[in-house]
């Protein structure tokens, strides 16, 4: 059973160190907001974290802040412990407005689990648009740009690097290697797929087919719809001794036609898959 995070559904901010940007740093007023956030996240304090949201809050995604609360509550029922390190790579003043970039990493482990427990790293890059309303200064839009997760478990977790692009024209073909350090007397099983990233998929589990797989991992061709938006791909890894399942946010847009991963030359050949596939029926 795999587990789709989504993680994009429910970020939140912590100041984290600022980079050297000219001469300017961060304005006092965002600084305070996201250092109370993360304080806020940290303490797994609900109401405080979304009294910096706008009633208006909406994201890339279509979520709407009433979805990012109920989000939350389902991410932190489910994991324990989890820290956000935040780093601000841009930011500007628009009107009224502040317009921030920056990369979120998280980590954290699941609180209980009748076997081995995951434990999650995820890094997530965002836009943020802060405007005061009703005078207190709140998140008002959030744009996600990139995205990844990893969830492991077990003593000996195989290594899993998953590689795909990060936006990709509509219908156009792509490669999406999982590439997986297991020794090839190691017998193991995975699976590749995607699906597209929607308001109600966050912490959705989902049962997939596993495969016998050769040495190497999961090396295949992705086909993207020919209708814009964001989708989730997924690779699941078991092994004896652990299982990891690797995720990245895939965009698929009218205006992209390249930024696809190429390949090695040597390796093997790949199968076809499309980011709507059929899983069998949780049991």
């Amino acid at each position: 059973m795999t587990k789709h995070l989504g993680l994009s559904l429910v970020v939140v901010w912590g100041l984290g160190s600022l980079p050297a940007r000219a001469s300017q740093v961060l304005p006092p007023e965002v600084a305070q907001v996201m250092t109370e956030i993360d304080r806020a996240a940290s303490s797994q304090n609900l109401e405080r974290v979304m009294r910096h949201y706008s009633e208006d809050f909406s994201n890339s995604d279509g979520q709407t802040k009433a979805a990012l609360k109920t989000g939350l509550q389902k991410l932190w029922a489910k994991y324990s412990d989890l820290s956000y390190k935040t780093e601000v790579t841009n930011w500007q003043k628009v009107g009224n407005q502040y317009l921030v970039e920056a990369v979120t990493k998280i980590e954290g482990k699941q609180k209980q689990a009748k076997f081995k427990p995951f434990k999650l790293s995820a890094q997530l890059t965002a836009k943020q648009t802060y405007q005061t309303q009703t005078g207190r200064l709140q998140i008002l839009r959030q744009e996600i740009v990139q995205e990844t997760s990893l969830l492991t478990a077990g003593d000996r977790p195989p290594k899993l690097d998953l590689r795909l692009p990060n936006v990709i024209g509509l219908g156009r073909q792509y490669t999406v290697d999982a590439i997986a350090d297991t020794p090839e007397y190691n017998i193991m099983v995975g699976a590749i797929f995607a699906e597209p990233v929607t308001s109600n998929s966050f912490l959705m589990d989902k049962t997939v087919d596993l495969e016998p797989l050769r040495s190497g991992g999961i090396f295949k061709i992705g086909q993207a719809p020919y209708k814009e938006g964001n989708y989730w791909v997924s690779a699941v890894i078991v092994r004896e001794g652990g299982i990891s399942i690797a995720g990245q946010r895939l965009q698929v847009s009218k205006d992209q036609v390249g930024d696809q991963y190429k390949p090695a030359p040597d390796l093997p050949v790949r199968s076809l898959i499309r980011p709507s596939i059929r899983r069998a029926p949780a049991s």
